[in-house]
């Protein structure tokens, strides 16, 4: 693309070449502290929406991993407000989106420490997104698990317009999550968790469980519904990578 999206003002935006990771490279110069709160790092693609985005915690880890599923509600308002009413939005604990019933965008995450007595200095929040169909994957319907949002009806969006939303979205849900907390996000999620209503299997301390997710508690865990009734939860800092891992 020609020209580069129009970021948010607390925002410092990094175009990258087209062989290289946005998260991977976020990740890298986090940890080498070459990277500051609010940098963000995409990848020029007619395709994919490839970004990731550097924040420096101020909680310690527990509190901090919370941006996960806040980022991931972003995403989903970003697109459900790009996209066509008709498209359902959902979301899989804990870093999926899915566009009526197939995947549609991950997200990964990275945290400088998961020690819950320690304050994260770096954390990083990435995002694929498939955007449009990309000629050297499957055609349209031959892989139902997977559609793009050209395919959900918004054939016309561009890379910029998504970053650009994305990004508004994501201030906009930082900032109530930092003022008000979890408690809207821990409804949205209720609303829009995948599968609803169907059980599925989880993996649990090293054991497959199979039970129904029914939201997320005040901490951004997962709570899942035994076939006896009992709830399990899975807890949000396992889902996450240490930046040292990946650098």
């Amino acid at each position: 693309m020609s020209s580069f999206p129009t970021l948010p003002s607390l925002l410092t935006g990094h175009a990258l070449l087209l062989e290289e990771d946005s998260f991977e490279t976020a990740c890298k110069l986090a940890a080498k502290q070459k990277a500051d709160a609010g940098d963000i790092f995409w990848r020029i693609d007619d395709f994919h929406v490839n970004l990731a985005i550097v924040l420096e915690p101020e909680d310690k880890s527990t509190k901090a991993c919370q941006i996960l599923p806040v980022a991931l509600d972003a995403l989903g308002n970003s697109v459900a407000t790009l996209a066509p009413p008709k498209v359902a939005i959902t979301y899989d604990w804990p870093n999926q989106i899915r566009a009526n019933g197939a995947k549609v965008a991950v997200a990964r995450c990275a945290i400088s420490t998961t020690d819950v007595d320690k304050i994260p200095d770096k954390l990083v929040i990435g995002f694929s997104i498939r955007l449009l169909h990309d000629p050297a994957d499957k055609e349209p319907g031959e892989n139902p698990e997977f559609t793009t949002l050209g395919e959900e009806g918004c054939p016309e969006l561009t890379s910029n317009d998504l970053i650009e939303s994305l990004c508004r979205h994501l201030l906009a849900a930082i900032n109530g999550w930092q003022n008000d907390g979890l408690a809207s996000y821990q409804r949205m999620w209720g609303l829009r968790i995948e599968p609803a209503n169907d059980a599925r299997q989880f993996e649990l301390n090293g054991e497959m469980i199979t039970g129904k997710p029914t939201g997320i508690d005040d901490s951004g865990n997962l709570l899942i519904e035994l076939p006896s009734g009992r709830t399990k939860t899975l807890f949000l800092v396992n889902q996450f990578k240490l930046l040292d891992d990946i650098s």
